[in-house]
């Protein structure tokens, strides 16, 4: 059992990282523009919304316990924090004084905004599904996810040094967290400091990465011949188990707001088996993205930078933005026509990306010799 440890990182589960969070930034940049409610969502963008769940999972498959609790949270949950108030902080400064120089605006309120969105102390007490402004010097859409992030490995970390040994413990802890997260969905679904009410969630998908870990499940996907049909068999009972769950319980795609489903807090559990399932078949899908020469070098790339694309995107959006247009508090972004957000997207994805690369190779040049750890910009 634990096999893996035997194992290196796979490329392909950097590839699959590297394509949620590719779709993370064009989603967000050309349709989730605003802060409200959209349409309806489409029964393929609830699927592969799911895909979101794979970073929880990933960390989790990738958990080593003979590192320690306090070298994982040094490594994990410092890095997560420093980054949040490195980029809530001097992102918002460096679009305040923009806007402030381009456009004469914003206020003083607008910033005082911006910081307490970027630490998600915005709106405390009130609805999580309320909508909000969007203040003009923010760039913190999707820090919620980072501070969910955060939560989780506490929550994981902290439990798992007296639960690593038997299997059985890890799949009652699992069952326990999604208890509480129901719970919570049912009386405590309001905004709270640092979304702490979506941690329980997210740490029980790292407990079922860590589970998979110790079968080597993905490492054996990744060997396993193309002609065997257990291959096949496990990929085509995965994604079509995963439809015929999202089609009964729509999983929706406003998890940020606690929403698991039309069922309340008994949504969790459907929501815990369709983001298992669909992320399985996912590991399927980035095989084949694999293959592809040019893609999956890009993608490879984006994955080992995952959080910084998550953290900067949208500061890299709204500053090229704010250079051809007014800002808004309706939207995230301008309205302005499709072929220039897709541009701007384009334009945002390459610096972005860029700017990550050359950070991490610049510092790995200068802290070789002293062997300080990963950098702020990868995932």
């Amino acid at each position: 059992m634990d096999a893996c440890r035997g194992h290196g990182r796979l490329d392909t589960l950097d590839v699959l990282k590297g394509t949620v969070i590719t779709a993370i930034v064009f989603v967000h940049l050309l349709i989730a523009r605003d802060s409200g409610e959209g349409t309806q969502p489409s029964l393929f963008m609830e699927y592969f919304y799911l895909g979101l769940m794979f970073f929880f999972i990933c960390s989790g498959y990738f958990y080593r316990p003979e590192r320690g609790f306090s070298k994982n949270i040094k490594r994990r949950m410092v890095q997560l924090l420093v980054s949040l108030s490195i980029c809530g902080v001097v992102l918002s400064v460096v679009l305040f004084l923009e806007a402030a120089v381009l456009w004469e605006m914003p206020s003083g309120e607008d910033f005082l905004l911006a910081m307490r969105r970027a630490f998600c102390l915005e709106n405390l007490g009130s609805p999580m599904d309320q909508d909000m402004i969007c203040p003009v010097s923010g760039a913190s859409m999707g820090y919620y996810f980072v501070w969910t992030m955060f939560w989780s490995f506490l929550l994981f970390y902290s439990t798992m040094k007296f639960l690593d040994d038997d299997n059985r413990k890890i799949i009652a802890a699992i069952v326990v967290l999604l208890a509480v997260q129901a719970l919570i969905v049912e009386f405590l679904s309001v905004q709270v400091p640092f979304f702490l009410n979506l941690g329980p969630f997210g740490a029980a998908l790292m407990m079922a990465g860590r589970l998979l870990a110790k079968y080597s499940v993905f490492h054996w996907m990744e060997d396993c011949p193309r002609n065997r049909p257990a291959f096949w068999l496990v990929l085509i009972v995965c994604a079509v188990s995963a439809l015929i769950l999202v089609i009964i319980f729509e999983p929706g795609i406003a998890w940020d707001e606690m929403y698991y489903g039309k069922y309340g807090g008994a949504s969790v559990f459907p929501f815990y088996a369709e983001a298992l399932l669909v992320n399985v078949a996912l590991v399927y899908l980035a095989m084949l993205f694999g293959k592809i020469p040019l893609l999956s070098k890009v993608l490879l790339l984006a994955g080992k930078h995952s959080l910084g694309l998550l953290l900067l995107h949208c500061f890299v959006a709204k500053f090229i933005f704010m250079l051809i247009c007014e800002p808004e508090t309706v939207s995230w972004f301008p309205s302005t026509d499709m072929t220039i957000n897709l541009i701007v997207a384009l334009v945002t994805y390459a610096v972005t990306l860029t700017a990550c690369e050359v950070y991490t190779r610049k510092r790995d040049a200068c802290c070789c010799s002293c062997g300080t750890g990963k950098d702020l910009t990868s995932e």
